[in-house]
């Protein structure tokens, strides 16, 4: 990644070479139990070690807009050592009454995360030998949820349906952010001006009812949904305790129409709450150099959209939609910068109002001979208008995507597939981003009857890598960003036992939204 930026009049150029790797393992335990006919219990289990260990190496060229002023060259080597552990246990109980589709889902999940390393900043100054004193940064966190879920379905008719269910969910978190500086004789001193022991405890409660038709070319939905959460952040270190409540009604409502046996239209509308990751409402400060940093930020509060959507589909696959959102207090990762030091730092806050126009439209590839696959076109508008530092931010801006996957045969019985997708660039809060491409390829052969299967593909074999900037407020940066590329994988798969035993019906966990919350970024 290479990041220049402006200072008043002084140069920032800034270079970080970052050998990324990690090792994981993941394992997966689960029962399911007949007690008759129509009653079934079981449980699905899970876990996941993660583990990353590397160096990043920084470099930071200061060239000074005052003449007598030497400029700086400074080095960094930051070691960082993370690990993350989840454990996830997750019980349940359907009861299918009858045939009709009258029944009650029961769901229960327990799940612990740990994590756990930090790194250590060593920086030297090769162009006069100024002191830029070691950093150091232990972040030892543990995350515990619980959830349960009750639903019930009732079927009026074959016309009518019924679902009725609640929901309760708590998360409590503990994150000790252990901040220290180098001193000259090279030991480790507390600094408690970036030291945060944080804790976060957040209750859900929520309830809905939702209705369902389904007569002669047309179906629908209407629903309520009404959800009340408390959350609680304290900080031990400050002394200082954030609370949120919020309780409110989301309604949901959709309606479709078949214009033929093939082809179909919806529209639907619905109104939502999306709240921010866990991580980001944990204070920590990530230091890439001296310079450069990401921080989380605890008054980050969840956003609310209003969301319109028509489409028309083929075969009950959508290929033609057409979006609009309202969102207010949008979460955006956004940068700022102290003129007065130097720094900059990434972090995610709230703009008050963002809205999003999004038209895309798919087709598939069969018409052409020996060819199978998709394509399609995404026209993406968005549109912000809010305060941020103290400035008006109205900002707007088009973009567009195209993308092709095409799946072909070759000899030998190898399968060949290819890739590609160009994004015009787009406005990504106050980040303008320019055009970029990349295109994949990949071939795969199944063998010992069809049991085995051996792939091999390389991404990113042509690319034109992430380029933006940012004008705003007292911030003039330019970003280059080059991920990994060409990457070469290879992977052979085996699958046991009989391949025609007809799978289960699917579950959704009832601490679905919470995971995807707590997830590792």
């Amino acid at each position: 990644m290479q990041l220049t930026r402006l200072v008043g009049e002084d140069i920032y150029d800034q270079v970080s070479i970052d050998p990324y790797e990690n090792q994981s393992f993941n394992a997966n335990l689960g029962l399911d139990w007949d007690m008759t006919k129509r009653q079934r219990i079981g449980f699905s289990s899970r876990y996941f070690d993660w583990s990353s260990d590397n160096i990043i190496t920084n470099t930071t060229d200061i060239n000074f807009a005052d003449a007598e002023a030497k400029d700086l060259r400074l080095i960094t080597k930051n070691t960082k050592e993370e690990t993350w552990k989840m454990r996830t246990f997750n019980p349940y109980y359907r009861f299918e009454i009858d045939t009709t589709g009258h029944k009650i889902d029961f769901d229960m999940n327990f799940v612990s995360i740990t994590n756990g390393g930090g790194n250590s900043l060593k920086s030297e100054e090769l162009n006069i030998g100024a002191r830029f004193p070691g950093q150091r940064y232990l972040q030892p966190g543990a995350t515990d949820i619980i959830t349960t879920q009750l639903d019930y379905v009732y079927p009026f008719s074959k016309t009518f349906k019924m679902k009725i269910g609640a929901k309760y969910s708590d998360a409590k978190l503990d994150n000790d952010l252990q901040a220290s500086t180098e001193n000259e004789l090279g030991d480790w001193i507390n600094n408690p001006l970036q030291s945060n022991h944080f804790l976060f405890d957040e209750t859900i409660k929520a309830a809905y009812v939702k209705i369902g038709f389904n007569k002669n070319k047309w179906s629908g939905t209407a629903g309520l949904r009404y959800e009340e959460s408390q959350s609680k952040g304290y900080s031990i270190t400050l002394d200082t305790t954030l609370i949120r409540d919020i309780a409110k009604v989301f309604p949901s409502a959709s309606i479709n129409r078949n214009i033929t046996d093939e082809l179909g239209a919806t529209f639907a509308y619905s109104y939502r709450v999306d709240r921010p990751n866990y991580s980001s409402l944990n204070p920590f400060v990530y230091y890439l150099d001296p310079f450069t940093s990401e921080r989380g930020n605890p008054a980050l509060t969840p956003a609310f959209t209003h969301s319109m959507k028509f489409n028309l589909n083929y075969e009950k696959q959508p290929f033609f939609n057409v979006e609009y959102k309202i969102t207010n207090d949008a979460m955006v990762e956004v940068t700022e910068q102290d003129d007065a030091t130097g720094e900059t730092f990434l972090t995610n806050v709230n703009l008050e109002s963002f809205k999003n126009l999004n038209i895309s439209l798919f087709f598939p590839l069969e018409f052409i001979p020996g060819i199978e696959g998709y394509g399609g076109f995404i026209a993406n508008y968005g549109k912000y208008d809010s305060k941020y530092l103290n400035q008006d931010f109205f900002r707007s801006k088009w973009d567009y995507t195209a993308f092709l996957q095409a799946e072909f045969k070759l000899p030998g019985k190898i399968n060949g597939e290819v890739s590609g997708w160009y994004n015009s660039g787009g406005q990504e809060g106050i980040v303008n981003a320019s055009w970029l491409y990349g295109v994949d390829v990949g071939f795969s052969r199944k063998f010992l009857k069809e049991k085995a299967k051996i792939s091999i593909g390389v991404e990113n074999l042509f690319a034109r890598y992430l380029q933006a900037e940012i004008r705003y407020a007292n911030m003039h940066l330019d970003l280059y960003n080059r991920w990994d590329g060409p990457v070469v994988n290879m992977q052979f798969t085996y699958k046991f036992g009989n391949q025609y035993i007809k799978s289960k019906s699917g579950r959704r966990s009832s601490a679905a939204d919470e995971l995807n919350r707590a997830q590792k970024n």
